[in-house]
């Protein structure tokens, strides 16, 4: 018998006190999909402890302007995504992150953290959109990402733990996201 419940989500803005619990999701969804975009000392010896300072920095010192929202269930955080509005205005809204715990991969949290990105920033931008960058070679992120009805925008080499690595960058408009059931 499966135990269904434990994928019931629910949905916050982060805390100061998720810092750790997203910085292991994290590293540990770094470690699965980006094997070869990076040497294996940063992942299996470094992300660790690198995101968990990253993550207690972000949710501390940048809570205004940075947002992140964090899916959890009874047990544990299982997913989160974290929007910088500012970095490339002319681009759109920039989804920075969004990651989900392995055994949650297929529940729609994915999706579910992205919509609610986009409700939250509509109101701000109607005729505005959202983007990402997702490594060229992440090849089941891009997959889904299409199934959700990315558009592709352009590539761009760009730098992830010292190694350079070509990312695309993949777009929606707002409304649509927003409107995603």
């Amino acid at each position: 018998m499966s135990d269904n419940s434990r994928f019931t989500m629910h949905f916050r803005p982060a805390k100061a006190s998720d810092a750790s619990s997203i910085a292991a999701i994290h590293t540990r969804s770094w470690q699965l999909h980006y094997r070869g975009a990076m040497s294996d000392q940063y992942p299996n010896h470094e992300a660790s402890a690198e995101r968990d300072r990253f993550w207690t920095v972000r949710l501390t010192d940048h809570q205004g302007q940075i947002q992140t929202i964090v899916a959890y269930n009874s047990k544990q955080l299982t997913g989160f995504c974290c929007l910088e509005p500012d970095i490339h205005p002319k681009d759109g809204y920039y989804l920075d992150n969004l990651h989900v715990i392995p055994e949650a991969t297929g529940k729609g949290i994915g999706k579910s953290l992205m919509q609610k990105s986009a409700a939250l920033l509509l109101q701000e931008r109607p005729d505005g959109r959202i983007y990402l960058w997702v490594l060229a070679d992440n090849t089941d992120a891009i997959s889904f990402y299409y199934h959700l009805d990315a558009r592709q925008g352009r590539s761009e080499i760009l730098s992830l733990a010292g190694n350079k690595v070509e990312a695309l960058m993949m777009w929606w408009p707002l409304s649509e996201m927003a409107g995603w059931e």
